[in-house]
């Protein structure tokens, strides 16, 4: 089995300028475009392989790549564009209210924040010792515990106030849908 190891060289490439394709071709579509199928890009006891044969062969496992990479690539995307709606969401109702952002999160947010009591530290200690992991004694973790939980509520808040926000306003996501490249198998 091929490791994947070269393909964060790949993505450097592609994304660095390491790589300029001679044709007219930029970006990912050179890397796996097939320059001159007639080419020849090895020799078995002197009959060669062309271009042509290699992108036949490696078709499927290109496209898999190609797919994963475009996945990830609209994941960024719309990360980035739920982080931008939120941002504006939020900067629209503080303005609204008259306050700065600051203040809006500290009353939607951080005031809501409960202390964990030492049931809920202990259960999310044993959790994670139940996975087997090498823990210090919960009295040298209880700060740590405690800040992760507070951390975790704190999102928890956040989202709520951004899914009311969300709910209250009219938001469009214009984003193009993801559509894959098909692989097409010959019988």
């Amino acid at each position: 089995m091929r490791s994947l190891a070269p393909l964060p060289l790949l993505l450097c490439m592609l994304f660095s300028g390491c790589s300029k394709p001679s044709g007219a071709e930029t970006g990912a579509a050179a890397l796996f475009a097939v320059q001159d199928p007639k080419a020849t890009v090895a020799r078995v006891d002197g009959a060669p392989i062309t271009e042509g044969e290699l992108m036949v062969e490696a078709k499927p496992s290109l496209t898999a790549v190609e797919n994963k990479f475009a996945e990830e690539v609209h994941t960024q995307k719309v990360n980035a564009l739920d982080r931008l709606v939120e941002k504006r969401l939020v900067e629209a109702r503080a303005k609204k209210e008259g306050i700065t952002v600051e203040a809006l999160l500290d009353r939607e947010v951080s005031r809501k924040v409960p202390e964990p009591n030492d049931h809920v530290l202990q259960a999310v200690y044993d959790q994670t010792k139940a996975t087997g992991q090498a823990v210090p004694p919960f009295p040298e973790v209880t700060g740590e515990i405690a800040a992760f939980v507070k951390a975790q509520s704190a999102q928890e808040l956040r989202q709520q106030l951004f899914a009311r926000l969300r709910v209250e306003a009219k938001v469009e996501n214009l984003l193009p849908p993801l559509l894959l490249a098909q692989v097409t198998f010959k019988a």
